[in-house]
């Protein structure tokens, strides 16, 4: 314990010597972590988990199955899967734990969700044919650890809608 605390105050002096006049207010982020913005600071590649108070890295929905981005034009938002509630969703048969992608689709990113169509992507470059409504959004879901992409049978789309590896949800809009 002694020894960390030594290795702190060291390091924070250390900082503190070699910080040029200035550099404190060059390593504010711009922003919350996970916000979108242009976070230039020296911690950029870091993000903080807020349910483990730990550094994870920043979100890379093309090679990190934890997250996904979602695009409303030119903005980006991203999402960590595990930020959100889970739940089991018998997909013809086989149980999977899910989040429901409506969750993902918060009123930061549209105020007005029926106002907007939404497509799919998979890292393989798939996505379903035709746009998915604000309906079938509330009855989709993507599967934590693969983000596989199931709607429940209900919505009576056909078996294109579904997304294996999804990285990104576009909206678009409706009308």
């Amino acid at each position: 314990m002694k020894r960390s605390r030594n290795r702190l105050a060291l390091a924070l002096f250390l900082e503190l010597i070699l910080c040029t006049p200035g550099c404190q207010e060059e390593s504010t982020p711009e922003g919350t972590p996970g916000d979108v913005g242009g976070d230039t600071s020296p911690d950029a590649d870091l993000q903080t988990d807020p349910q483990a108070d730990q550094p994870r890295p920043v979100c890379e929905p093309l090679t990190n199955l934890d997250c996904i981005e979602i695009q409303r034009g030119e903005t980006a938002y991203h999402r960590w899967l595990v930020d959100y509630p889970t739940l089991q969703f018998d997909d013809e048969g086989t149980l999977r734990t899910v989040v429901p992608l409506a969750d993902l689709v918060d009123e930061e990113v549209a105020a007005d969700p029926d106002a907007w169509r939404y497509q799919v992507y998979g890292t393989d470059g798939f996505t379903f044919g035709g746009f998915a409504t604000w309906t079938n959004m509330l009855n989709g879901y993507i599967e934590l650890t693969t983000r596989k992409v199931v709607f429940d049978p209900s919505q009576e789309l056909p078996r294109s809608y579904r997304v294996k590896d999804a990285y990104l949800i576009v909206l678009s809009p409706a009308s």
